[in-house]
């Protein structure tokens, strides 16, 4: 059982996790420098090469080449064979990959965030504070060959420089809203497209080793490696938006029989504005239903932590991570004691468990089997008992 490598106010420290979300999330870009070993225990050049040598798990579609601006086709790099779920897949062909390489082409490793411990901590971490699935992406280039043209994401970005240095351009245009919808991702819009709404330069830095850069959602950017060899990660927040919600909402409708009502024929134009008012009047109800709340929070847990599991094996026991909700909680000193404040109440901290406390309140996420690791002394029926309080009071929740 592993602890978290790091919360995500040591990413952020100096700067407090209020300021972060009250001036720059979602708002502007943020360059926040660091020590070169700062990411040490994230993610190494030893483990890009011990993912690379696990072949079988790769394809067209999770590993990537590019060069100048071009991403290469699969046929450039890979070949026609079989997945692990014995499914036609392409393929990389490593010595053709490795070839490439040579050439100056940058490599791109998708949907790394569960492959190696330091990785599944840094998803966990970003997905316990944000509420939302994230995906981190392993990106290494070479000698100022440029991979990508100016471009937007429809994720907040983190990029965390690990090695090296590369040279990135931050750009007036902000795609507005920027989202995953169709015909609205950076790939539905052409090139000349995005040399105009990109817009003038608005920044140019370096990222070196320990180094983050926060890229807004819509931000126009580009990057280019700026000595012999640059890695870096970079973790994409994906936040649900409106066009989600409906969607979600859609899928109930055909439930009620007013949307499985035949629409009136093509010349009944008094009978299409009469369907209209009705179909808006009972999208009123629906929306008014307070299930329809609780229907949305549980879609967006359900999003936010699909990824996440425990185990303790052998033992079969109930495993479980639970995410602590910092951000409005706190200890208050009272004339009777400390006070653990929540939206769900307070909570008497007893004599003796302060310690318990504020190991709890240092973390982002934690593990139940982990947290009675380290207070092995406390009674199981203590620990489970602490747990269910702080659930009460809303300190954690689990994920």
């Amino acid at each position: 059982m592993t602890d978290q490598v790091t919360t995500f106010r040591q990413f952020l420290a100096p700067m407090t996790a209020k300021t972060y979300f009250t001036e720059y999330f979602g708002r502007q870009y943020i360059h926040m420098e660091g020590a070169a070993e700062r990411f040490r225990d994230t993610f190494t050049w030893q483990d890009l090469n011990n993912l690379l040598r696990m072949t079988t798990i790769w394809s067209s579609k999770s590993l990537e080449l590019a060069a100048n601006g071009r991403p290469f086709k699969a046929e450039e790099y890979c070949y026609e064979g079989v997945s692990r779920d014995n499914e036609k897949v392409m393929r990389p062909d490593f010595d053709r990959v490795k070839q490439h390489l040579r050439d100056g082409a940058s490599l791109t490793l998708n949907f790394a965030g569960r492959l190696t411990p330091g990785l599944r901590s840094l998803s966990q971490t970003f997905e316990s504070v944000f509420c939302a699935p994230v995906n981190i992406t392993i990106f290494c280039s070479w000698d100022k060959v440029q991979a990508y043209p100016a471009h937007f994401d429809t994720t907040n970005v983190f990029v965390f420089q690990i090695d090296g240095e590369k040279t990135w351009h931050i750009h007036e245009g902000r795609r507005l809203n920027a989202a995953q919808a169709p015909g609205q991702t950076t790939g539905d819009f052409s090139h000349e497209y995005h040399e105009q709404a990109k817009g003038k330069l608005l920044k140019e830095l370096v990222m070196k080793p320990g180094d983050i850069l926060y890229l807004p959602h819509g931000q126009y950017h580009d990057a280019i490696a700026s000595t012999t060899a640059s890695l870096h990660i970079s973790l994409a927040v994906r936040n649900y938006t409106g066009y989600d919600f409906v969607n979600l909402l859609a899928s109930h409708l055909p439930k009620d029989p007013l949307f499985r009502e035949h629409l009136p024929p093509i010349d009944h134009i008094m009978g299409h504005d009469g369907y209209r008012k009705r179909i808006s009047g009972r999208l009123d109800q629906i929306l008014g239903d307070p299930k329809i709340a609780e229907e949305l929070r549980g879609f967006l847990h359900g999003k936010a932590f699909e990824g996440i599991a425990d185990f303790d094996l052998p033992s079969r026991g109930e495993a479980r991570f639970y995410r602590v909700r910092w951000m409005s909680h706190g200890v208050e000193q009272t004339p009777s004691g400390k006070v653990l404040r929540g939206p769900g109440g307070g909570l008497e901290i007893p004599a003796g468990d302060e310690d318990m406390v504020a190991w709890a309140l240092e973390r982002d996420y934690f593990s139940n089997v982990l947290f009675a690791q380290v207070f092995s002394e406390r009674p199981a029926d203590q620990i489970a008992g602490m747990l269910a309080a702080w659930q009460k009071i809303g300190l954690i929740e689990a994920m």
